[in-house]
This record gives structure tokens, sequence and C-alpha cells, in this order.
């Protein structure tokens, strides 16, 4: 049998039969190459599209705006009223009533008009109601909503000023 030999530099002579077996080991080699330098080059230039134009979903992080604290306000009531009776609020702003129950029966603090109301608190306890003021300034009324509170003037106001 007869082996055609192939010229190689520096006078060199491979056996065409050893050639052609490796042959397609050096074309995989090659095809891994080309894909990883193509995918390398069009991964790096096209962030935000993948294969074919098709949009890739990008991880974005939302920091959540820093919460102020709130205004904190200390009202007493007993059983014949509230001390103050008179509150200031800024628009906008998070109050937190902080309310302290001297009397002997149980009370709370219900502000209507917008829908606020604290939960009965006992004799010789206290309890705090976190809520927004209202954006536009004006006069909300609050009471105790306990039967008979209200008309035994357990009532005041909160003055909401810009």
């Amino acid at each position: 049998m007869l082996k055609k030999l192939v010229s190689q530099p520096n006078n060199m002579y491979v056996d065409s039969y050893t050639l052609r077996s490796k042959l397609p080991i050096i074309v995989g080699i090659f095809v891994v190459v080309v894909v990883i330098a193509f995918l390398t080059y069009f991964l790096t230039t096209q962030s935000n599209t993948a294969i074919g134009g098709i949009p890739i979903h990008q991880t974005t992080t939302t920091v959540a705006p820093a919460i102020s604290p709130p205004t904190i306000i200390q009202v007493y009531v007993n059983d014949t009223g509230f001390t103050p009776k008179l509150l200031v609020a800024n628009t906008g702003r998070r109050i937190a009533i902080n309310l302290h129950n001297t009397g002997t029966k149980l009370h709370d603090l219900y502000v209507p008009s917008i829908s606020v109301n604290s939960t009965l608190v006992l004799p010789g306890s206290n309890k705090t109601t976190v809520f927004y003021a209202p954006s536009t300034a004006g006069n909300l009324t609050f009471y105790s909503n306990v039967d008979g509170d209200q008309s035994a003037g357990l009532s005041g106001t909160i003055t909401v000023v810009p």
C-alpha cells in the first residue's frame, strides 16, 4: 500500500492518513474557539439584547426613600377630657399620637374625617397610633369613640398646617 506524503515547512513530511484522522479534532477545536470569540464579543457589545434581538431582562435595584420619623405627640385622656385639646401637625407628615389613659374607664382616639381610630386604651396604660396628616391644611376633630365620651366633652382638634 502506497502512502501519500504531504510537504510541510522545514522539509518535513506528514502521512496524509494521520492528517485526515486528526482533521475532525482540529475542526472541532476551531469551531469552539470561533463560537466563544463570537459570544464574548456579542455579549459585551450588546448589553440589553440577546442573540436575535430578544431583550434581556435586566435586574435593577430600587432604593426605597428614607421614611422620616413621625412627629410624636403625647396626649393624655381621663374621664373628663383630653390634654392638650389642640394638636398641631404639618401637612403630609407622619404623626404618632401616644395616648395615655389616666382615667378609670376605657378610652380611644377617633379622627373620623381621615378614618383614624386607635385601639381601646385600658386605664393606666397607653397606646400609639401612627398615621399621615392630610396633604391639605385644615382642622380635624378628634374624640373618644366610647359610648357617651363625645357628649361628655372628650374631644379636641388637630390643626394641620403647611
